[in-house]
């Protein structure tokens, strides 16, 4: 099959983008008729024979126009039969509404949804969707599976017959606590339980935990918005979006609204996406059709958490490359597009082969006589003295469960003694979470992440040794991954930012 070359909406989210049409909208409606299906009825449309828009980035940091391109909105496009297949249209107004979910000024609440605490999005406006909410989920049960979505219907007459769609595009996160759920991938083993609680939300355990929880409360609110707004009239028709977290959990709402909801047909694209299910049914997998996955080839999230721990994505998969497109890149990035997110991701590939690890494995500690850290002492005093003051600056919950240490005086007389220390492997990913967590914005992070790391130095030192040397094999040193760091958000944010990217089915 030949590769389709496809125009994608930029989508800088990391500059803090936001959509402004140039185009004005008034909010009077009288009937039903849009000659062009762009969401403007003909007698408050300005073109009404045209659903082409000029529209421009709009940097709210910096608080200046970036780039103008021109996309085209057409409600035919989201009509589909059993079988729906990519639309480069429906990606760019997906690339949009996600585009335009990550600098709006909210208001936070715990259930149900409200009215965002100023303006509504400008783009939701201009493509006749009504009736706009902001809804934050997540903070009523574990505030780490949280989520914001904004939502909104339209209602339109096409070759006569009356179609009501919902639209509905959420963010990756909503502060730095909300990073903890992506580190939460799941596990349904008893040493997983010895560590983690339960989490009612949390469905089909194949399932990334952190996303499906959060996936389940997304549905329930969009499931109340509909029912709320449905007009029993209209034929239904829903599309959600999300980018790089928010694409992950959309992903499984993806599979919650088809499962569940026959009567309203569903379609998703999502932008960005970590892996999201260990489900090892590949016709299972393939049969969300309404499911489009649109992945970076070197961005390093697509690639967790790894397929070699199980995890895949649901539905359609379609690639592109930054590598493909580097002039481009250049363009609109205002520099060189760096080669080490690659080879980050090439490490990332090596750290797990060295460590041989499954998901379930991720959870259990190494048997007794194999993997321990060994620490020997004059005496049971000092023994004594080195567990204890592991145990006092080791203060996180779930870490205190990712550890333990045994006493042992191997011979006699009683001349010495030996702390063995033996750790889950999940300690290395929690450890990663708290950095994330601590660091996220800030401009010189490093300081922090040598505390952190300080605090952990027992725990995390058979992993920095395999990661010191999988850097040196791939030519990364610590300075270049300290200074890829920022480029590493920069290319991940900038996934959905090709105007002119090749996909592949």
């Amino acid at each position: 099959m030949k590769k389709k070359k496809i125009i994608l909406l930029p989508l800088l989210l990391l500059a803090g983008m936001s959509v402004i049409s140039l185009s004005g909208c008034n909010k009077s409606v009288v009937n039903y008729t849009d000659s062009d299906f762009d969401g403007l009825y003909d007698n408050i449309d300005p073109n009404p024979k045209s659903n082409k828009y000029r529209t421009v980035f709009y940097d709210t940091i910096n608080k200046q126009n970036t780039n103008e391109i021109e996309i085209t909105m057409d409600y035919r496009n989201f009509l589909y039969n059993d079988n729906p297949i990519f639309n480069a249209d429906v990606a760019q107004i997906g690339a949009c509404l996600v585009a335009d979910t990550y600098n709006e000024k909210t208001q936070f609440v715990n259930d149900k949804y409200s009215t965002p605490d100023g303006e509504v999005f400008p783009i939701y406006e201009q493509f006749g969707l009504k009736d706009i909410r902001y809804t934050t989920v997540g903070f009523s049960d574990n505030p780490n599976d949280k989520c914001g979505l904004y939502i909104g219907n339209h209602k339109a007459e096409i070759d006569g017959k009356k179609y009501q769609f919902f639209f509905t595009a959420i963010h990756g996160y909503i502060d730095n606590t909300g990073w903890a759920s992506n580190f939460d991938v799941g596990g349904d083993t008893e040493a997983y339980k010895e560590v983690f609680d339960e989490c009612p939300d949390w469905i089909n355990k194949k399932d990334h935990k952190g996303f499906s929880a959060t996936a389940k409360r997304v549905y329930d609110n969009v499931i109340t918005y509909i029912e709320d707004f449905k007009d029993k009239n209209f034929e239904s028709y829903f599309f959600g979006c999300g980018h790089s977290r928010g694409g992950g959990v959309m992903n499984l709402v993806g599979t919650m609204m088809s499962d569940n909801n026959k009567d309203i047909k569903s379609l998703f694209y999502c932008y960005n996406a970590p892996l999201t299910t260990c489900e090892d049914n590949e016709q299972k997998l393939q049969s969300y059709k309404s499911i489009f996955n649109l992945l970076c080839k070197e961005d390093l999230v697509s690639r967790v958490p790894l397929k070699e721990w199980g995890f895949k994505l649901y539905g359609n998969i379609l690639y592109f490359s930054h590598v493909e497109n580097a002039t481009y890149y250049e363009n609109i990035m205002k520099d060189k597009y760096p080669g080490e997110p690659t080879k980050i991701c090439q490490a990332l590939d090596m750290f797990l082969k060295k460590l041989s690890l499954t998901r379930d494995s991720l959870f259990e500690f190494a048997p007794l006589d194999e993997d321990s850290d060994v620490y020997e002492f004059d005496s049971l005093e000092e023994a004594n003295d080195f567990v204890d003051s592991l145990n006092k600056r080791i203060v996180n919950k779930e870490m205190k469960k990712c550890y333990r240490t045994e006493i042992v005086n191997p011979e006699e007389p009683e001349d010495s003694y030996i702390v063995n220390l033996y750790v889950r492997p999940c300690a290395f990913i929690a450890i990663m979470r708290e950095i994330t967590e601590a660091t996220i914005g800030e401009e010189s992070p490093m300081d922090k992440i040598f505390e952190i790391l300080s605090t952990y130095d027992e725990i995390i030192s058979k992993f920095v040794g395999v990661i010191l040397d999988i850097a040196l094999e791939v030519g990364l040193g610590i300075s270049d991954i300290v200074d890829v760091g920022p480029q590493m958000i920069r290319t991940h944010a900038a996934v959905a930012t090709v105007i002119s990217a090749k996909f592949s089915r």
